[in-house]
């Protein structure tokens, strides 16, 4: 219906159908877009652990040789600084209808 209620509708096709006369519809559209600001931010691109595990023995003599196991992880994040840029941006817009093709005679 695009805003129109019905005795409006009822008036459009009254002009067409019973007055014989044309209905023009003229649509007008308007954008506007402005800056806002301009931030830095890091975006995490990877995000990964790595594990390894080594063993040592040593020898301790009389009983024997002792044996140890360590583990390291490492823990490696990577990201890359971009710069966000905010923006406004709107649109309106207003469709008219008129019969005849000269809005200014009704």
């Amino acid at each position: 219906r695009m805003g129109m209620d019905q005795d409006k509708l009822e008036k459009l096709c009254k002009a067409v159908h019973e007055d014989k006369r044309s209905v023009t519809l003229r649509f007008a559209a308007a954008d506007s877009c402005g800056f806002l600001f301009e931030k830095d931010v890091n975006v995490l691109m990877h995000d990964f652990e790595q594990s390894s595990e080594s063993s040592e023995s040593t020898n301790r003599g009389v009983l024997g040789t002792v044996a140890s196991n360590k583990s390291q992880t490492t823990k490696t994040k990577v990201s890359k600084k971009i710069k966000e840029f905010h923006w406004d941006i709107g649109v309106s817009y207003k469709l008219y209808c008129f019969t005849g093709n000269d809005p200014k005679t009704e």
